[in-house]
């Protein structure tokens, strides 16, 4: 957490996390992000991408696009967090987000089906 705030606010970087965290479970949003974006005062952006055609590692179901396959990336509106949440509205704001990490994904999908 400290490199990930060291990046954002000293260096200007800004790190791109896997909100469900590397050891899952899959899709459930954890709190690291949301605590780092209120530390930060830097927004949280959703992104989600879908292919046409990708492996899926087995044990994680991580996504890797064939080449050659046609990819879509969506962008959701940017959350910033206000320094003041109990642990309640940090419970509500995960739920938030992790619905709106699925409809960004929808988005994705439904993005390659149209052309």
């Amino acid at each position: 957490m400290r490199d990930y705030y060291e990046a954002l606010v000293k260096r200007g970087i800004s790190p791109a996390i896997t909100p469900d965290g590397p050891r899952g479970p899959r899709n459930k949003f954890k709190p690291g992000a949301i605590l780092l974006a209120q530390m930060s005062g830097r927004p949280m952006l959703p992104m989600a991408f879908a292919a046409t055609r990708a492996w899926r590692i087995k044990w994680d179901r991580f996504v890797i696009p064939w080449p050659f396959s046609r990819i879509a990336i969506a962008v959701g509106a940017p959350r910033y967090v206000p320094r003041t949440l109990d642990a309640k509205a940090i419970e509500r704001l995960q739920e938030e987000m992790e619905r709106e990490l699925r409809d960004v994904f929808e988005t994705a999908r439904a993005a390659l089906h149209a052309t």
